[in-house]
């Protein structure tokens, strides 16, 4: 329901009988459950148990509630700081990729050779440029579509992939 609840004797209480039982075999007499709101919903509860009966009273309940507030409020600040994260990364690695093939753009690909290139890469890196064109590209890309010229480009570059393996760096200019 999202609402709090608040049992203060199970033996006294409506409640199913295997509930009753397990609270009984561990002696447990009462509980507080609280929702943990995020988002406008319902994440999970707060439960606090007590092995007395009528063991909350205004006050306690009262600080349980704020501290199902503080675990909620921590829960969504924790999302939102990830939700950030992700999209930062996601920021920064489309600046550094070209949107059509996946493949480093100009930027990217500076930025690995430099990284490449300054001994980041170990002390057994090597390094290599190959530079392919696509003979007759202006020719073919003026009669084929938007649409074709991406598909093509997708096609090269998964092709490219497959071919120079998962360690290559592959990039679009």
């Amino acid at each position: 329901t999202g609402k709090p609840v608040v049992i203060d004797d199970f033996t006294a209480q409506t409640i199913p009988a295997h509930f009753r039982q397990a609270a009984v075999t561990h002696g447990l007499q009462g509980v507080a459950v609280l929702p943990l709101r995020v988002e406008d919903g319902v994440i999970g509860v707060l439960s606090i148990y007590a092995v007395e009966p009528g063991a909350f009273d205004t006050a306690e309940l009262a600080l349980i509630a704020q501290v199902a507030e503080d675990i909620a409020h921590g829960i969504e600040t924790l999302r939102a700081r990830m939700r950030h994260q992700q999209a930062q990364e996601a920021l920064r690695e489309s600046a550094q990729r070209d949107p059509v093939t996946g493949l480093y753009n100009r930027s990217g690909l500076r930025d690995v050779l430099a990284g490449l290139l300054s001994g980041d890469g170990g002390p057994a890196a090597q390094v290599a440029v190959l530079v392919l064109g696509i003979r007759n590209a202006r020719e073919m890309f003026g009669v084929l579509s938007h649409v074709q010229i991406d598909a093509l480009l997708r096609a090269i570059a998964q092709r490219l992939r497959e071919v120079c393996g998962p360690d290559a760096v592959l990039a679009r200019f």
